[in-house]
């Protein structure tokens, strides 16, 4: 889940899928690399979008530790840079 959780919604949350950094040859801007179990993962900033909060599993990790990442890869998709 990407958005912060001060401000509570009560269906929905803003998501990004994961990919195993192994299937890219190089992390792009817009996809951030995290490590989640001692295992890379790209986070597809470019196919993130609202779904039913019903949809998500259980909390597995915080990418807090990645937040400027994350952060400037959504800043590269809205604004160009």
């Amino acid at each position: 889940m990407l958005q912060s959780d001060l401000i509570e919604t009560e269906s929905s949350a803003i998501v990004a899928p994961l990919d195993e950094a192994s299937h890219y040859r190089k992390a792009l801007k817009l996809y951030p690399q995290v490590t989640v179990d001692d295992k890379d993962w790209l986070v597809l900033i470019p196919q993130m979008a609202a779904v039913s909060k019903k949809q998500l599993g259980e909390y597995v990790a915080s990418a807090q530790d990645s937040r400027d990442l994350l952060i400037n890869s959504i800043d590269a998709l809205f604004v160009g840079f």
